[in-house]
């Protein structure tokens, strides 16, 4: 995620949600599904404040996959 927080783009999670919606990119793995990495650390005072990204449905996409 390039993005943490609401009022950061994150360019590299649109291309990968866009990816995903036209069935190109499979099992996404979000950061809560991964293991606990000791070696990195927060330095955030406003981690509660972080944005969770899920998956979205996309109305282009679903525009595209409905015409192949």
């Amino acid at each position: 995620m390039l993005g943490l927080y609401n009022d950061e783009p994150d360019p590299g999670w649109w291309v990968l949600n866009a990816l995903h919606n036209l069935r190109i990119v499979k099992n996404i793995k979000l950061p809560k599904q991964l293991p606990v990495r000791s070696e990195l650390v927060s330095v955030s005072d406003n981690i509660v404040k972080r944005v969770e990204r899920v998956p979205e449905d996309c109305e282009i996409a679903k525009f595209i996959r409905k015409g192949s």
